[in-house]
């Protein structure tokens, strides 16, 4: 009996090492396509198609893919399945090489411009988590989205900030910016079918600057996803048709690796934020939370803050021009 016994557990091992084998696989197979989903998205047709909408909501996941992939990966590497595990690794690496290129670093000891961009939640009325981090950062221009009425109450209070444009809302659409540095030419625009979104000028020392704020919709329908990139893409391009150096901040509902990107990197635009993920705050995976930035723009510092009451984590840069 005990050499049965142990006869059966020796033959039971190898098929169960087998099967683990291959299920890493498979998971490393999918999430192989998933890293080279940014290949792809660009060249699906625009518009309110399911064929575009579904690749590009599985797009956004690159560092889910390089996480549980690059897990698999390991697992076949030491079950000397060596094709699998390098071919695997590569084609995983490549999908975060594939965002919306980033903007140059610039030379420290410039004159510092520090933006923050916050998602704050509809349903969120107190602005004290915000208040103690922007106070640390020392933040010249604070972009927020999802501002109630309540919380815009308490925001027009800080003093420090005696600039804004105050858009409140009920439900997630509403926007305002606090600036230490004088606002001019404040517009904001509300097309049929889409969201507010806001341009306005900064006084920045001798320079004249101009930030654009919007919160497309999100892209939880065929619909909204088209609606997103239209909204990024027309606010890019009214952007820029000032003739000065421009930002774009907000909470975009896309990741660098989005459809929705391509329109403002052919204009010319690029991520002055990192890739680091900001939603959700309990556990981000996604980089949704971004600052975009036109060719006169060199990033200093970049990162991402703690939880503010909200289901995103804010997001900062720290910018020098030329």
């Amino acid at each position: 009996m005990t050499l049965l016994c142990a006869r059966h557990s020796l033959t039971a091992m190898p098929s169960l090492t087998t099967a683990i084998t291959r299920r890493a696989k498979v998971l490393l197979f999918f999430c192989g396509l998933g890293a080279a989903l940014p290949l792809v998205v660009g060249w699906l047709p625009d518009g309110a198609s399911w064929l575009a909408w579904v690749p590009d909501l599985a797009v956004h996941w690159q560092w889910v893919y390089l996480l549980v992939g690059g897990v698999c990966a390991l697992g076949l590497l030491a079950q000397r399945a060596f094709v699998w595990a390098v071919s695997g690794g590569v084609v995983l690496v490549l999908g975060p090489c594939l965002a919306m290129p980033g903007a140059p670093a610039g030379a420290t000891g410039a004159q510092v411009l520090t933006v923050v961009s916050a998602n704050l939640h509809a349903d969120n009325d107190d602005p004290a988590e915000l208040r103690r981090w922007t106070q640390g950062l020392d933040a010249d221009v604070i972009v927020l989205q999802e501002v109630n009425p309540r919380m815009a109450a308490a925001l027009a209070g800080w003093a420090d900030y005696p600039y804004r444009m105050l858009a409140p809302a009920e439900g997630p659409f509403g926007l305002a910016v606090l600036s230490r540095l004088p606002l001019e030419q404040i517009e904001c625009r509300v097309p049929p079918g889409q969201t507010l979104h806001a341009r306005m000028q900064v006084h920045w020392g001798a320079a004249q600057v101009v930030l654009v704020a919007v919160h497309p919709m999100p892209p939880i329908s065929p619909q909204f996803h088209a609606r997103r990139r239209e909204l990024l893409a027309t606010a890019s391009a009214w952007g820029a048709t000032a003739g000065l150096p421009v930002l774009i901040a907000g909470d975009l509902n896309a990741s660098p690796w989005s459809s929705a990107m391509h329109p403002p990197a052919q204009g010319g635009w690029r991520r002055a934020t990192a890739l680091t993920p900001t939603w959700p705050a309990s556990l981000p995976m996604i980089p949704i939370d971004q600052i975009l930035v036109t060719r006169h723009w060199r990033v200093l510092d970049a990162g991402v803050g703690p939880r503010i009451g909200s289901d995103h984590r804010p997001v900062y840069v720290r910018l020098s021009m030329d």
